[in-house]
């Protein structure tokens, strides 16, 4: 039996990647990311700073979405840095699942409105 080709990592968590104007942003004592997707255990961070951080480093902070007024603290480490972002498993301290749920609906509900239109 062939096996078939993987053409796509399935991910086993739900994950939101936000739209450019209405992306969450993370506020941390030295800094703040803009938040390009998320997942309950783990969020991708917009990272340009010269200086880049290390993979393993702790990062603490509040994730706040401007457009709910919502605010999550949440706590993690770096797992991968890339040239223009950065990975954080939110492995001590993740995002409530009610978050990333409400912003799928929002999402979908803004897709929705542009069909219709």
């Amino acid at each position: 039996m062939a096996s078939q080709p993987v053409t796509q990592e399935r991910r086993a968590d739900l994950r939101v990647a936000f739209l450019p104007h209405a992306r969450p942003r993370l506020l941390l004592a030295d800094g703040q990311h803009d938040v390009l997707d998320a997942a309950p255990k783990g969020i991708r961070l917009r990272h340009t700073d010269l200086v880049r951080p290390v993979t393993g480093d702790l990062i603490a902070g509040d994730v706040h979405d401007a457009r709910t007024g919502e605010v999550h603290p949440v706590i993690g480490h770096i797992t991968w840095v890339g040239s223009t972002a950065i990975g954080v498993n939110l492995d001590e301290r993740p995002l409530p699942v009610g978050f990333v749920m409400r912003e799928l609906a929002w999402l979908r509900d803004q897709s929705e409105e542009a069909a219709a239109t």
